[in-house]
């Protein structure tokens, strides 16, 4: 059924105008969002370009996981660097500080306007040959 966007709906002894599809896409639109990235670095120079959607507003900010059982702290970069749009946003910091055991929250928060055109690198000198997960939180 096809109902008139303005129509309220009487349910039980109650009255009930449900959210149009424009408030609908502007409440989804304010909510966080993630992407993932597998970044398989190697010894040497890594540099990975993170493309979130077009539409991102907000660089929340991010987080790195990789598997403790088989990939020891020496094995991984000694440091790593976020820029974002020529802002120098970390700049050479051991990866361990932005992994579960060193934060509370669910990411790390590096809090940045977006323009949906943006450049977004994150770089690290690779040691071993190793797989690291990242997560980038945006709205």
């Amino acid at each position: 059924m096809i109902r008139n966007e303005n129509e309220v709906l009487k349910i039980g002894g109650g009255t009930y105008n449900p959210p149009n599809m424009a408030k609908i896409q502007a409440f989804v639109g304010k909510q966080k969002r993630v992407k993932g990235y597998p970044l398989g670095v190697q010894v040497g120079s890594n540099s990975f370009r993170i493309e979130l959607s077009g539409d991102a507003k907000l660089f929340l900010g991010f987080s790195l996981r990789w598997d403790e059982e088989t990939i020891s702290v020496p094995d991984l970069p000694p440091s790593i660097s976020l820029t974002i749009n020529n802002d120098i946003v970390i700049d050479r910091i051991h990866p361990k500080f932005f992994n579960g055991a060193y934060i509370s929250n669910e990411f790390y928060e590096f809090p940045r306007p977006l323009s949906g055109r943006d450049n977004i690198v994150l770089t690290m000198d690779g040691i071993a040959n190793i797989n690291i997960y990242s997560a980038f939180y945006y709205i």
